[in-house]
């Protein structure tokens, strides 16, 4: 067990290490990242691209393809646009 002290200076190391080396924020995810982040079966993802209803991805390799995040956002927001039935006017 770390006494207070031993846990404020690892406390002060990290963030020292985070100031130096601030994460980089993920742009791109592989297929399995995606569909996790989408919602979906991997399966289900790779049906849809074979049927090029996925989101746009880039294939850097036969069998590696990424996802950009900003792509997929974009691709959830158009889906639910064209499923979100029209108001009707209030009367």
């Amino acid at each position: 067990m770390l006494t207070d002290q031993e846990m404020q200076a690892l406390a002060r190391a990290i963030a020292e290490e985070c100031r130096k080396n601030p994460p980089v924020p993920r742009k791109w995810l592989s297929l399995q990242e995606a569909a996790a982040y989408l919602g979906l079966a991997e399966q289900t993802l790779s049906l849809r691209i074979k049927q090029n209803r996925a989101p746009r991805s880039t294939l850097i390799s036969r069998k590696a393809r990424r996802f950009s995040i900003e792509d997929l956002d974009q691709w959830v927001m158009r889906s639910n646009e064209a499923q979100t039935p029209p108001r009707s006017p209030h009367i």
